[in-house]
């Protein structure tokens, strides 16, 4: 069925159109599949403007899914909203109701906004209220003028969830070691920034950037507190427009060890890059991304990791990596 707004302002409903295959939408109607003892249902949704004959608001896919856990989670992905004054406005939203645990989460983010110079490219908030959660957290990533900042909180009584790990936080919750369903009370902070020590244009430019990330979190059935920090500094440039590097160095601490309760993580690596032609060092994030979808542009780059009692009690481990492209 497809919904839209008549004369009048009020909604209705009709047989959507069959749309060419050039637009992307093929799919016609809801699918649904079982996934270790999960069930979905996906379907695709539009709303529309008779009387400007165009679309408000579009999602593909739009999907409802039942779970082992007890969760109902209605999730919408790659959903645009046409806005009057601004134009496309893109996110992600998911909502999430547990009936067993008597939970309700929800969250939403948003992508690509741009208030020249800045560009945020992502920003997104989360909640979540029931018997034995409350928190709320909100995130940032953006650019000005060229330079990437942001951040991230996170704060109150959490359990691990589809939400938290939807809405851009999988990663803190891996940082933690939160799993099963065991609710932590604590807060979880994190900014970063950078910023151009010389700039005659693409000429020669150079910058310098830093993050500085800290959480506490306390098992609410007394179990040892976990909480750690990471610190990270890099800098980066180009010269004559066409030759750019970048250097990056993260120092991180995690109490208890991954490797056993009592003891703590150390992580740190370092890694390096270089490139020719039409580069983009400030978006050369992280290692794992590095430069695929840097256009125009051939690299080199060399990684060393260390770890200390991330795989095993009172061992150090080491790696090294390099890659062109």
């Amino acid at each position: 069925m497809w919904p839209y707004w008549n004369r009048s302002g009020t909604m209705r409903i009709t047989s959507p159109p069959r749309r060419p295959k050039s637009t992307g939408w093929e799919r016609t109607s809801p699918t649904s599949r079982r996934a270790a003892g999960r069930l979905i249902v996906s379907t695709w949704f539009e709303a529309r403007n008779p009387k400007k004959n165009q679309w408000i608001v579009r999602i593909d896919p739009l999907s409802f899914e039942i779970n082992p856990r007890g969760d109902y989670i209605l999730y919408g992905k790659n959903i645009a909203i046409q806005v009057d004054g601004y134009g496309e406005v893109n996110g992600d939203a998911i909502l999430s109701l547990n009936l067993v645990q008597k939970h309700l989460e929800g969250g939403v983010i948003l992508y690509d906004l741009n208030y020249d110079p800045t560009v945020i490219k992502r920003a997104g908030a989360v909640f979540g209220v029931g018997a034995d959660i409350g928190y709320l957290g909100a995130l940032v990533d953006a650019d000005f003028d060229g330079e990437p900042w942001g951040g991230a909180f996170l704060v109150g009584v959490v359990t691990p969830s589809v939400t938290l790990e939807a809405m851009g936080f999988a990663d803190l919750l891996d940082d933690i070691g939160m799993t099963g369903e065991s609710s932590f009370a604590g807060a979880y902070m994190r900014v970063y920034g950078s910023a151009p020590l010389y700039n005659v244009g693409c000429l020669f430019r150079v910058s310098v950037g830093g993050e500085v990330a800290a959480w506490y979190f306390a098992p609410i059935d007394g179990k040892p507190a976990r909480y750690g920090g990471r610190l990270r500094g890099y800098i980066y440039g180009t010269a004559l427009c066409i030759v750019s590097a970048r250097g990056d160095v993260t120092l991180e601490l995690i109490k208890p060890g991954l490797a056993a309760p009592d003891t703590y993580t150390f992580r740190g690596q370092l890694w390096v890059a270089g490139g020719v032609g039409f580069c983009e060092p400030n978006e050369w994030d992280a290692w794992d991304n590095r430069w695929w979808d840097d256009n125009w542009c051939w690299t080199c780059g060399a990684l060393v990791d260390v770890n200390y009692n991330d795989d095993k009690v009172n061992d150090w481990s080491w790696d090294y990596d390099a890659e062109c492209e």
